[in-house]
């Protein structure tokens, strides 16, 4: 994915809930090292992609009734944008 088209979309579809620097406001801080060493990219984009039921985080891989899918292209360029958070590398 593209950081800087991901940062523009996260900033767009994300940040409301996640925080303009995914700091965490409605929903769970994505800028957490923790975090971020511990869900692989897949995880990141099943997450976007199928939501998390009984949680406010919507499905953004399928049509919704309030709006649009995110295309593949869009979700891996936010999974790219939330990855360049992240500092400590795990080998």
């Amino acid at each position: 994915g593209d950081r800087k088209r991901g940062e523009e979309a996260f900033a767009h579809r994300c940040a409301e809930c996640h925080g303009k620097e995914g700091e965490g406001r409605a929903a769970p801080a994505l800028h957490n090292q923790e975090f971020l060493s511990a869900a692989s990219n897949g995880y990141l984009m099943a997450t976007m992609t199928l939501g998390r039921e009984g949680t406010a985080m919507p499905s953004w891989g399928y049509e919704r009734k309030d709006g649009p899918a995110l295309s593949q292209q869009e979700r891996e360029d936010i999974v790219a944008h939330i990855r360049s958070w992240q500092r400590i590398r795990i080998k």
